[in-house]
């Protein structure tokens, strides 16, 4: 599946390959955490700041759903990452691994950096929307 050879790694760098990808992994894991707590953060909004009842319906916002869906896929995104960074040193270690590696497998940094933006959006959105309800409430 790969065009690329084969390339043992020398055990000084098996080490520093794990070292390094438990402490992606640990970053991924944060975002996350977060971005599960801030799935919340748009309802807690609603209701502790603009007084929205607690039986209210929520009103149908496309920002709070763009809030959600990228929140959702910066959690994905997140557990994506973890699974590949392992595939990813597996990858490495050994010959069989490596022949068979996807792209994704080969380079998680696709999926770190969609964590990433995904994070940024949803944070965005959020900040966005909060800038558009204090400013039409003036």
């Amino acid at each position: 599946m790969s065009s690329e050879p084969f390339r043992p790694l020398r055990e000084s760098d098996q080490r520093a390959y794990l070292e390094i990808m438990a402490r992606y992994s640990d970053t991924a894991k944060s975002f996350g955490q977060l971005s599960m707590a801030a799935l919340a953060l748009p309802v807690i909004f609603l209701r502790q700041i603009l007084g929205l009842r607690e039986n209210a319906k929520i009103p149908f916002d496309p920002l709070l759903v763009a809030t959600w869906a990228a929140f959702f896929l910066a959690i994905l995104a997140s557990q994506l990452y973890q699974y590949l960074a392992v595939k990813y040193l597996t990858a490495h270690f050994w010959r069989d691994d490596w022949e068979a590696a996807n792209r994704f497998t080969k380079n998680p940094g696709w999926i770190y950096g969609l964590m990433l933006i995904s994070f940024f959006m949803g944070t965005l959105s959020f900040i966005i929307k909060c800038g558009l309800h204090f400013f039409s409430a003036r």
